[in-house]
């Protein structure tokens, strides 16, 4: 199984870049216009509008996914894919080790992009148990140079208590703009998360 966030990241990304030239357009036109001018205002207000409700109903029709062992998560960037996967969980004492794979999948590149190297990105990660605690791993460097095909592999280390149970892993991007306002993304307000299930 594979999942993306966000799904149809090119049209993801048309759409956000839209919304954040139309504004400049609006006022454009209200200054070579001036009679026209609360009409493209209000043309302005509409679409924005018709966003936001875009935005909200994606995120109120989503479902969480858990993940098992294997099967990947992608991040979608504009001319490549980042993808992960959970490779196994051991306890020991009071911690839990995780396991994951951060692979460059040759087959998401842009046909123009070549075989530079790509550096992942940051990710915010957290490891969450049955009664909703929350864990954060030991820092580690996951912005690795990668080329196409490549792979690496780190384990994440967390301080879970022994009484954790169903634990899930979440790797997501840091919450910060504009992931909040991309159509579909995990990010957005209200939207469900891609979890991976670890135990």
């Amino acid at each position: 199984m594979e999942v993306f966030t966000p799904q149809y990241s090119h049209l993801v990304a048309l759409a956000f870049m839209g919304m954040c030239g139309l504004p400049v357009a609006g006022v454009l036109f209200s200054f070579l216009k001036p009679a026209l001018a609360k009409f493209s205002m209000a043309a302005v207000g509409a679409v924005a509008g018709g966003y936001l409700f875009v935005l909200l109903s994606l995120s109120l029709a989503s479902k969480d996914k858990v993940l098992e062992a294997g099967q990947i998560k992608y991040f979608c960037e504009l001319d490549c894919h980042e993808a992960y996967s959970v490779q196994g969980m051991k306890r020991e004492s009071n911690r839990a080790v995780v396991a994951v794979r951060a692979w460059f999948d040759p087959d998401t590149t842009g046909p123009n992009r070549g075989n530079s190297p790509l550096t992942f990105n940051d990710r915010r990660i957290e490891l969450i148990d049955a009664q909703g605690r929350r864990y954060t791993p030991a820092p580690v460097d996951l912005r690795r140079p990668v080329r196409p095909g490549e792979s690496f592999t780190v384990d994440l280390a967390f301080p879970v208590p022994s009484d954790a149970r169903d634990l899930r892993l979440l790797i997501t991007e840091p919450d910060h703009f504009p992931t909040q306002l991309l159509l579909g993304h995990e990010n957005s307000l209200l939207h469900k998360k891609i979890w991976f299930k670890v135990s």
